[in-house]
């Protein structure tokens, strides 16, 4: 059977080299905990560095994270499934998406839920123009008044 030992000790030192180079450079940056597998002690351990935004790709590890420490910000890092909406806004706040209908029922969720969900824009296609993109964030920005925010381009 696999398993991770955690050294402290060499976690606080990575944790401080990397924060202090891209804090120079003005680099944001956050941590992906999915190699932890939802481990409260091990998330404690990594939330007690002082980390501001964590990254994962499940949900019920980033349930563990809000149970530990809800003020942090929380990543989901994988397009979500339709059915998955009102876990990702309860447990997330932000989500990277590709498809406008999936914003659009987090939006609803959102409101539903009384929250702000940021979103990231992710997969543009190739054929993305200037002018495609004027439209494409003027269509995304009516979500924003039903609790989405934020919306990112990643071209």
């Amino acid at each position: 059977m696999a398993y991770i030992e955690l050294n402290s000790s060499k976690l606080q030192h990575n944790f401080r080299f990397l924060d202090d180079l891209f804090r120079r450079e003005g680099i944001e940056w956050a941590v992906v905990t999915k190699l932890l597998c939802g481990h409260p002690a091990y998330l404690k351990e990594v939330l007690d560095l002082g980390v501001e935004e964590v990254c994962d790709s499940r949900l019920s590890n980033l349930k563990m994270i809000k149970k530990i420490r809800p003020e942090v910000q929380t990543v989901y890092i994988k397009p979500p499934a339709k059915r998955l909406v009102e876990s990702i806004v309860r447990f997330a706040d932000v989500s990277f998406n590709s498809e406008t209908e999936t914003i659009r029922m987090l939006s609803e969720e959102a409101g539903r839920q009384g929250k702000v969900h940021k979103v990231g824009l992710v997969q543009i296609p190739r054929n993305f123009s200037q002018s495609t993109g004027k439209e494409l964030q003027a269509k995304l920005s009516q979500f924003e008044q039903e609790g989405v925010e934020g919306v990112v381009l990643d071209l």
